[in-house]
């Protein structure tokens, strides 16, 4: 499980950074990188399937977004609760969402991410919701999150939340990032916690 996590995470990473290459690209180098870009979406995809496959039949939602998991993923010394972000009683992967740290009131981190054909839809912030009001729940009252500083749409989210800046880098990635202190909340609608009966992948 962990394995095939890793695998899905180091795909959407390595997606992301062609895609902003994409932009940039030469010419001649357009479709060799858009032939690449195809594939890893494939492995992506295929990834996903798998992962969602061995879950649990459980999960949180708002109604727009699952998120499912946790996925107990060990780094470092810190204990990290993943769990990736589904559209709404379907089996596609939007992105992922982890917190990193001991569920003993401690302060942790959260880090997040939003396939590119899925960003400018507000998914992040559902999800930081979601996972915000289960350490809520669990007596986590603040969290850390980075954003690179060239991230809009990542410093919005977080803003949106309520995250306060408390320290800015401003160098070579990657310390171009702004670390921000985040009070979790519950929601204002208790989250559902939903046995999930997806559709076969056929």
């Amino acid at each position: 499980m962990n394995a095939r996590y890793g695998i899905y995470i180091c795909l959407q990473l390595t997606l992301d950074s062609f895609e902003k290459k994409l932009a940039d690209c030469e010419e001649e180098e357009r479709v060799s990188t858009i032939n690449t870009i195809n594939e890893l979406r494939s492995e992506l995809e295929f990834w996903g399937e798998s992962l969602i496959e061995l879950l649990p039949g459980k999960g949180l939602t708002d109604g727009v977004i699952d998120i499912r998991g946790p996925l107990r993923v060990k780094k470092s010394s810190d204990k990290c609760s993943s769990y990736l972000i589904c559209l709404h009683g379907e089996k596609k992967i939007v992105g992922y969402i982890q917190y990193r740290g001991q569920f003993t009131g401690n302060c942790g981190d959260i880090e997040y991410g939003i396939i590119e054909s899925f960003r400018g839809h507000g998914y992040a912030y559902r999800a930081l919701s979601l996972l915000g009001d289960v350490l809520k729940e669990n007596g986590i009252n603040e969290v850390w999150i980075t954003a690179e500083n060239d991230n809009i749409a990542s410093i919005k989210t977080i803003e949106k939340y309520g995250g306060t800046p408390i320290e800015m880098r401003d160098g070579e990635a990657p310390f171009n990032a702004t670390l921000f202190s985040v009070q979790t909340r519950r929601m204002g609608d208790k989250p559902q916690v939903m046995q999930m009966n997806l559709p076969n992948s056929n």
